[in-house]
């Protein structure tokens, strides 16, 4: 006696109808309801979300001018390592922040805030300020005129305050698996002058451009948002 698979038997079956019989039962057979396929789109994107790119709202100045206050960053989860969701820290790094690069960070202290700054110093390096000027390894990066080249990357500085404490800093030697953040707006700011270096683990993302960006403009009754389109999909 010959026994078929129940697989056999539906391809026998489907054998014995014409073209469009079989469509229809071949539909039939393979159709997922609408939810599956709402439910597995909602996994990829929290996946992606959490764990590759996510934007980021930048509500202040203190990156002026490279980041505006107003701006949409896109964050690259990937660029250092691998956080799934849930987590905090990476399970695993494959690389490590360069000198230049923008990153999204936790508050080395209030870990609820998330901070947008330059990489300026990493393991090993002495990073000093003089007179407005960053020294890295004693060797003057910034000039007078606001330029700083850092690992070739070339930006503008920005300098809207006298306040000495600001221009006149460290020195100090970047211990391992810690890099020395500063902001473009080098005045009356919060960065690793203030609340000192912060850990590899703390680094969310790498900021890779300006998704968009708007301000508000006006004030009082009359205030409304301004979209700035040349700032759409703009490098950092």
């Amino acid at each position: 006696m010959t026994r078929y698979s129940s697989n056999e038997e539906t391809l026998s079956d489907l054998a014995d109808l014409d073209g469009s019989a079989v469509e229809r039962e071949y539909r039939k057979v393979n159709k997922k309801p609408f939810w599956f396929s709402l439910l597995v789109a909602f996994v990829i994107i929290f996946i992606a979300r959490w764990s590759i790119i996510s934007p980021y709202y930048v509500p202040t100045g203190s990156m002026n001018p490279t980041v505006q206050s107003g701006d949409r960053l896109l964050g690259y989860k990937l660029a250092y390592g691998l956080t799934l969701p849930f987590q905090k820290t990476p399970i695993y790094s494959w690389a490590y922040p360069v000198r230049g690069d923008i990153v999204i960070f936790r508050n080395p202290h209030i870990p609820s805030l998330y901070y947008v700054k330059r990489v300026v110093g990493i393991p090993g390096d002495k990073v000093q300020v003089i007179g407005g000027i960053l020294y890295l390894n004693d060797k003057p990066v910034s000039d007078e005129t606001g330029k700083e080249v850092i690992y070739q990357k070339s930006y503008q500085l920005n300098f809207d305050s006298d306040n000495d404490a600001w221009f006149e800093w460290g020195p100090i030697k970047i211990d391992e698996d810690k890099v020395f953040v500063l902001s473009d707006k080098r005045s009356d700011t919060n960065d690793s002058r203030s609340f000192g270096v912060i850990s590899r683990k703390d680094i969310i993302a790498k900021a890779l451009c300006v998704l968009w960006s708007d301000q508000q403009v006006g004030n009082g009754d009359k205030e409304q948002s301004g979209f700035r389109k040349d700032r759409v999909l703009k490098g950092i």
